[in-house]
């Protein structure tokens, strides 16, 4: 019988959450691990405070000394300016541009020195804790607030922790003014002691792992979102596609819906050339509400709406070429350079063409490149864009190729039973004791 240790997850988002970046990616990883042997500590506001009916505990703001206040005085701002921090912005990386320079400025600020004040953890917790007995903490930290309590609960629980990076917010958090250089200088500090006991660290990307491993001296290993792959084949010989089918699932925050903007100018431009492409979008209900009036276009680009997870497959499966973007904004990079987007290892596995577009040195546009898996547009020019789609549309041979090569990559790199086997592996081994420094 495998060895499964019991893991405590303490995350933001609840495990199996669909539109949370890590709990995409470690959730594909935890996925059939014995129940009696995970548990979680979370934080969705919209939950009851306590034990919820999966067994998992729900720990909310109201847990954070002075909270109601805070909010109380915040809300008051809002509605009197008028003002609200950029939408689908991290916490930790400011206002965002629109309101960098008003009321937002302000807002970002408080919530920075805000996330100074620990949570009170309950007697009840404690006792839950206690009683579960986890032999090690698995979490992706994401704010002083996060890094306080993994370290309480380590400390008295006597447990090693495993931190998961998805995204490079440790270089990216609390540097958009001098005004929050001691939140700054306690993320550094507080990230640097957890770290300090780490037995290893796992990362959203093979170079986020190597980067990680120089840049705190302990142990990286990359693992990625993992999918399905026997189900999948790559995909038939491509007919010249009239009009190309071009798809996009996945979030328009930290300004990708500007590059697909640009992508739509390039549809646009090659309509006018007798060249067909559409381009359909699936998002998070949040950003369909927040940006479809801005990238709609008759004919061209149909924001659609919502899909499940258990309907992207058949989704995927209906498009010529599958794109993926990254913002220029070099607030936005700096943030995701080192990350691999959840979304790849699902685009991949279908055996279909990608189209990435997206600044040079990010790790989701390298590893396209890299794989063979997708033409990459590594600037904004429409008119670049247009020579990658026209190329795509007029090359059915290309699409076939550069699908396969994906699909080879998907098995060889993302397999769900290959990689759960790898994960379940290194994290029996730090339960042990026996994963090390490197």
């Amino acid at each position: 019988m495998k060895e499964f240790p019991r893991v405590l997850v303490v995350c933001e988002a609840s495990l199996w959450r669909e539109s949370n970046t890590a709990a995409v990616a470690f959730g594909s990883l935890f996925r059939g691990w014995p129940s009696d042997r995970l548990r979680q500590v979370y934080g969705e506001e919209d939950q009851e405070d306590g034990l919820d009916k999966n067994g998992n505990w729900c720990i909310k703001l109201d847990s954070v000394p002075g909270h109601r206040l805070v909010r109380r005085l915040l809300s008051r701002s809002l509605s009197r300016g008028g003002v609200r921090i950029g939408a689908g912005i991290p916490p930790g990386m400011g206002p965002g541009q629109a309101t960098a320079t008003c009321g937002g400025l302000s807002l970002a600020v408080a919530r920075a020195w805000a996330d100074l004040i620990p949570y009170r953890i309950s007697p009840e917790l404690w006792s839950w804790l206690f009683d579960l007995a986890p032999e090690l903490i698995f979490s992706p930290l994401g704010s002083i607030r996060w890094i306080t309590l993994v370290k309480q609960l380590a400390t008295r629980l006597h447990v090693p922790v495993i931190p998961f990076f998805c995204d490079d917010w440790p270089m990216a958090f609390y540097r958009f003014s001098r005004l929050v250089w001691l939140p700054r200088a306690a993320l550094r500090r507080r990230l640097l002691s957890a770290l300090q006991d780490a037995p290893i660290i796992l990362c959203g990307s093979d170079a986020m792992a190597r980067e990680y491993e120089e840049r705190y001296r302990v142990q990286g290993l990359g693992f990625m979102r993992c999918v399905p792959t026997t189900p999948h084949l790559p995909a038939p010989a491509c007919r010249k596609a009239r009009p190309l089918r071009l798809l996009y699932v996945g979030g328009l925050h930290l300004q990708r819906w500007q590059v697909l903007q640009r992508l739509g100018d390039a549809l646009g431009r090659l309509r006018e050339e007798g060249v067909e492409a559409t381009l359909s979008i699936y998002a998070p209900e949040r950003d369909v509400a927040n940006w479809k009036g801005k990238l709609d276009r008759a004919g061209l680009v149909d924001v659609e709406g919502t899909l499940t997870a258990a309907a992207v497959p058949a989704a995927l499966a209906q498009a010529d070429v599958l794109v993926h973007v990254e913002s220029f904004d070099e607030d936005m990079s700096s943030f995701t350079r080192l990350s691999l987007s959840t979304k790849l290892p699902e685009y991949m596995a279908t055996g279909r063409p990608l189209l990435a577009i997206g600044p040079p040195g990010i790790s989701s546009i390298e590893y396209i490149r890299e794989r063979g898996a997708g033409l990459v547009v590594d600037n904004e020019a429409s008119e670049t864009i247009a020579m990658a789609v026209r190329r795509l549309a007029n090359e059915p041979g290309l699409r076939e190729a550069l699908g396969h090569a994906g699909w080879e990559t998907s098995c060889l790199r993302h397999d769900s039973y290959r990689e759960r086997e790898r994960f379940l592996t290194v994290l029996a081994c730090a339960a042990r004791g026996e994963a090390g420094r490197s």
